[in-house]
């Protein structure tokens, strides 16, 4: 975990962590985290310093989303891939 909200941690390979924490992501990372997400990293790495308090947290990646789905067709388990895939229609 990063102690200081302020600084941005730069990882090579940021596009296949499952997890992120809203000090690691920003603006930019928007196609990994999402858009809300992004914006709390944003938010974070900008008012924290300004005295803004902003809660920490972490961004599930889109990366494991996508490793989940994959991981259930592999299994054979349909059930789950068609349940989400149904929720999002």
């Amino acid at each position: 975990m990063v102690n200081t909200a302020t600084a941005r941690i730069v990882q090579e390979n940021k596009k296949e962590q499952f997890v992120l924490w809203f000090e690691e992501v920003g603006i930019e990372d928007v196609p990994l985290v999402g858009g809300k997400n992004a914006s709390l990293g944003e938010m974070i790495g900008q008012l924290t310093s300004k005295g803004v308090n902003v809660p920490t947290g972490f961004a599930t990646t889109a990366y494991a989303y996508r490793y989940f789905i994959q991981k259930q067709i592999c299994k054979g388990n349909y059930v789950i891939y068609l349940r989400i895939w149904m929720s999002m229609i």
